[in-house]
């Protein structure tokens, strides 16, 4: 169910129409995800690699979810089970945890998150609506960090080339590979990364690997006219 429900949510961020500049308020009858989803993309992905972003991205929409689920009922909680008071906004909250989760986690954009965060809430009415969805909003995201907390996501993990040999990754670009330490962030659904990663390569010395030697040559040999 887990998995299913964080797919989701990168499949919103991902469809995401464009990368919102801070302030840019919403569109006339667009989606409070949609929205959020390019404020998000733009902050996140400031000098960041694709890979981590989308570890950040998980974040938000996890966050976003637990608030809607909050508001709309029905739903299984991600991280946090929240309490939705009667005719809470569901775009106000969905806002708050947007923020929420974007300003603790991507410090250097916090300030444009905000630009954002004051437009949007600016068209929203004020009143207990608007006051309940951010409450929510902003349970929703301290479930989400609190459940992130001491993710190793931070963690500063230099490159270490390997002993190369049959089998090991040599890199061939001058600069190292980045994102290494996503190796040592903890996953959102599994308990470890061990639980989903492949199987290491077949055995040289196998007889599997001496057939599929074989196939290859006997197919793939170049023959003369």
């Amino acid at each position: 169910m887990r998995i299913r429900i964080l797919l989701a949510a990168t499949l919103v961020l991902v469809t995401a129409l464009a990368i919102r500049p801070a302030g840019t308020p919403a569109a006339p009858g667009e989606n409070a995800v949609v929205h959020w989803s390019g404020v998000a993309e733009g902050a996140i992905g400031a000098g960041r690699p694709p890979a981590s972003s989308s570890v950040l991205a998980g974040m938000v929409h996890g966050a976003i979810y637990d608030a809607v689920a909050a508001v709309e009922g029905g739903l299984e909680p991600f991280a946090t089970a929240v309490t939705a008071p009667p005719g809470a906004s569901a775009d106000a909250a969905v806002a708050q945890a947007a923020r929420d989760v974007l300003v603790a986690r991507v410090p250097g954009q916090a300030g444009n998150v905000q630009i954002a965060y004051d437009a949007y809430m600016a068209s929203i009415p004020n009143g207990a609506a608007k006051d309940a969805g951010k409450a929510v909003g902003s349970a929703a995201a301290s479930g989400m960090l609190a459940l992130r907390a001491g993710d190793h996501f931070d963690d500063v993990v230099s490159y270490v080339q390997p002993t190369p040999g049959p089998g090991v990754f040599e890199q061939l670009a001058a600069s190292a590979p980045v994102d290494v330490k996503l190796a040592r962030v903890r996953p959102f659904t599994y308990d470890s990364q061990s639980e989903y990663r492949p199987r290491g390569p077949i055995e040289l010395t196998s007889k599997h690997y001496a057939d599929d030697v074989a196939e290859l040559q006997a197919y793939g040999r170049a023959t003369g006219s």
